[in-house]
């Protein structure tokens, strides 16, 4: 008699552990607060062009499997979160709520309309730039000038400590005084007479050195074009104390966003018109407007609050 319990015991408990593992594989799908992490394709449905994707080669199409061929770059998202967790992000609504009931596997293409994606185009953010501008002929560079670190780490070959000396990239070594606690450091130029360096405003050659000041001319002569760190033109007119330039641009060329009262526009634009007056430059993000296709694939879920 006692086998026989002991028989239906096992078998009770075999069973539950069945179901028990049967209701938590249904109960693992992506649910909103969830982390979940992913693979996917992304490409414009009009155009079939590939825009984002984590496959780190670089010939993948929409045809790419997501299969175990590829080394990834996984991205993790929370899911309908008013807040991201730490170390994730959040991403377009149309895709989040797709990822909504998946499982860990499961791959589907998705499609998201601008309403769900990026949105439409604002044209508050198409620009007219006036073709003729000027730049100044002279430039002042004091011999010692504060300048933000973040910045000037961009700018140096070594280490900016007090005390070290640096190459100043595509200009000359500088000595590091100071830093304060905002972050601001303090440098001594060694400029080199002669010398032709970039600028904002483009190539500007060392004319004049004193104990205070290093004075800077613009270096190139009328009819050349310039290329800037922002702009390109074509030299106009050289005049006393400043330079008449050209903006030369073709349709389809990128512009850089450099209008501080287009804060919301996106980093570059695309030339759309070119008359003599002006260039017109859209800078809206260029998904705007544009329904999209993923290929998703969901490869972690992890639980809110777990």
């Amino acid at each position: 008699m006692k086998k026989i319990i002991y028989s239906v015991t096992l078998i009770i408990v075999i069973i539950g552990g069945c179901i028990s593992g049967n209701e938590k594989e249904k109960i693992e799908v992506v649910e909103p607060g969830d982390i979940v992490t992913i693979n996917f394709i992304g490409w414009e449905k009009e155009t079939g062009g590939i825009f984002d994707t984590t496959i780190q080669e670089e010939d993948v199409t929409k045809e790419t499997e997501l299969d175990d061929t590829h080394k990834y770059t996984p991205q993790r998202i929370t899911v309908k979160a008013a807040n991201p967790a730490p170390g994730t992000i959040r991403t377009l609504p149309g895709l989040e709520e797709a990822l909504i009931g998946m499982k860990v596997g499961e791959e589907k293409i998705v499609e998201v309309p601008p309403e769900k994606g990026y949105g439409y185009p604002d044209e508050n953010q198409i620009k007219k730039l006036e073709r003729i501008q000027e730049v100044p002929r002279y430039i002042n560079v004091p011999i010692i000038e504060k300048i933000n670190y973040q910045y000037l780490e961009k700018m140096v070959k070594g280490e900016i400590k007090p005390g070290n000396t640096v190459e100043l990239v595509e200009w000359w070594d500088v000595d590091i005084l100071n830093i304060d606690k905002d972050g601001i450091v303090e440098i001594k130029h060694h400029p080199i007479m002669d010398k032709v360096v970039p600028t904002y405003y483009g190539p500007y050659r060392v004319i004049e050195i004193t104990e205070n000041e290093i004075k800077l001319e613009f270096s190139l002569k009328e009819g050349e074009k310039l290329q800037a760190a922002t702009f390109k033109a074509i030299v106009i007119e050289i005049k006393e104390e400043s330079v008449v330039t050209k903006l030369d641009y073709r349709v389809g060329e990128s512009v850089r966003n450099t209008l501080p009262e287009c804060e919301e526009c996106f980093t570059f634009g695309k030339v759309t018109e070119v008359t003599d007056e002006y260039v017109e430059v859209d800078f809206n993000f260029p998904l705007k407007g544009k329904t999209l296709l993923f290929k998703v694939k969901v490869i972690d879920i992890e639980k809110a609050g777990r």
